[in-house]
């Protein structure tokens, strides 16, 4: 793959979701019978390496529940029947994109979380983390890792993040309602992490770090995401339950 120079070091805002694009694409084409490479031009590649789906069931429904904040008064089974919650699951990918370069390889993972939220506020604090962890340092600084992003749009809306790599382009589709946010708190040049505060107001949330590395030396992936269950705290003054942040994880190796 021939990088253009805008592309050493972290892309520019306008390539916000960095290589799940591709990630997209590759499901897409799975589901169409075609095969990832078919993609792209004469003398590039793109390959699905694995893929893993956790905590969802044979009709492709999520079943891991996920709880967060709810009210300040009332009693305690008051504020557990109003605190947001619902249920969850995640798809992980591991990929790479080639050409001809005999000294690189490119390689990135891709962390899809899906949300049904089914009672509460969305406006509760529940915070969820998505992780992507490589074994390999990028060369020469070229990486890339989904950019923050905000909700201009309402729950049921799903946008198309832009994507630019070298020769290829793509969209990652995420649903998120109007004002929610995708907060990346870290992308370096090995690993990227990305926050939600409130996970209620998210449909479909997708991350992606991707690297160059050297040629033939693959890296592995710890990919993740961080699940809210909240803990409820007594505290005599003021005298009300106070909804205390906890945490599950639903991991994978790639």
């Amino acid at each position: 793959m021939r990088l253009k120079p805008r592309l050493l070091g972290r892309l520019s805002k306008r390539a916000v979701a960095g290589a799940a694009a591709l990630v997209v694409l590759f499901t897409s084409l799975l589901l169409v019978g075609a095969q990832p490479a078919s993609a792209a031009p004469g003398g590039q590649s793109l390959r699905l390496v694995k893929s893993q789906c956790m905590q969802r069931n044979a009709d492709g429904k999520p079943t891991f529940q996920w709880w967060g904040a709810g009210p300040t008064n009332g009693t305690k089974a008051m504020v557990q029947k109003a605190r947001v919650r619902g249920t969850m699951f995640v798809c992980v990918y591991k990929f790479r994109f080639a050409d001809n370069d005999k000294k690189f390889d490119y390689w990135g993972a891709s962390v899809q979380s899906y949300w049904a939220r089914n009672g509460g506020s969305a406006n509760y604090p529940a915070k969820a983390l998505h992780q992507i962890g490589s074994t390999r340092t990028a060369q020469k600084a070229v990486f890339d890792g989904t950019e923050s992003y905000t909700s201009k749009k309402s729950c049921g809306a799903e946008v198309s993040l832009g994507v630019q790599i070298g020769i290829f382009s793509a969209s990652a589709p995420v649903q998120a309602c109007k004002s929610y946010k995708l907060e990346a708190t870290r992308v370096s040049d090995a690993a990227g992490s990305w926050r939600i505060q409130k996970i209620g107001g998210w449909r479909k949330v997708e991350t992606v770090y991707s690297q160059m590395v050297p040629r033939g030396k693959v890296p592995t992936f710890y990919v993740g995401v961080t699940v809210p269950r909240y803990n409820l705290v007594w505290q005599d003054i003021p005298g009300l339950w106070r909804s205390v942040p906890n945490f599950t994880s639903v991991s994978a190796k790639l």
